[in-house]
C-alpha cells in the first residue's frame, strides 16, 4: 500500500477483495438466508437478488447438490414450485454467520474490529441521515 493512497481508494480495493474472500460462497449465503424467511419462487428470488436468471440457476444447482435447498410444491398454492431451505442449509447459513468476521477481518483484534464497525456505521448513518 502506497502511503499516496486516499483513504476512499483503500476502502474500495479492501471491499473488493473482501468480496472475493467471500466468493461463491457469499452469493451462495445470500439466497440461505433470503430462503431462512420462507419459501420462494425462483423468479422472486432473481428479482430481489437483482441477480441474472443463469447466475441464480447455477448456484441453485450448486445449493441442491450439498443437500441444502430444494424445489418443491408450494405448500400455499400446488401448481407453483418453490425454492426451500433445509435443514443442512440452517446448519450451513447459521456456520457462515458465525465465522464470516473472524475470515474476513483475521488480521485486526477484537478491539479493532468494533471500532471499525463503529466507525463504518457512522459513515453510512450520515449518508443515509440517520444517527449513530
Amino acid at each position: 500500500m502506497e502511503q499516496s493512497d486516499s483513504l476512499t481508494k483503500i476502502f474500495f480495493r479492501t471491499s473488493r477483495t473482501l468480496h472475493a474472500v467471500g466468493g461463491p460462497e457469499y452469493a451462495q449465503q445470500l439466497i440461505l438466508r433470503r430462503l431462512l424467511q420462507g419459501e420462494m419462487r425462483q423468479k422472486d428470488l432473481q428479482e430481489q437478488l437483482n441477480i441474472k436468471a443463469g447466475s441464480l440457476s447455477e448456484l441453485i444447482r450448486k445449493l441442491s447438490g450439498k443437500g441444502c435447498i430444494v424445489k418443491e410444491k408450494s405448500e400455499a398454492d400446488g401448481r407453483v414450485r418453490v425454492l426451500k431451505i433445509t435443514e443442512e442449509g440452517r446448519r450451513r447459513a447459521a456456520l457462515f454467520e458465525e465465522t464470516k468476521d473472524d475470515r474476513l477481518f483475521a488480521p485486526l483484534s477484537a478491539e479493532e474490529r468494533e471500532q471499525m464497525k463503529h466507525m463504518l456505521a457512522k459513515v453510512l448513518a450520515y449518508h443515509s441521515g440517520e444517527s449513530v
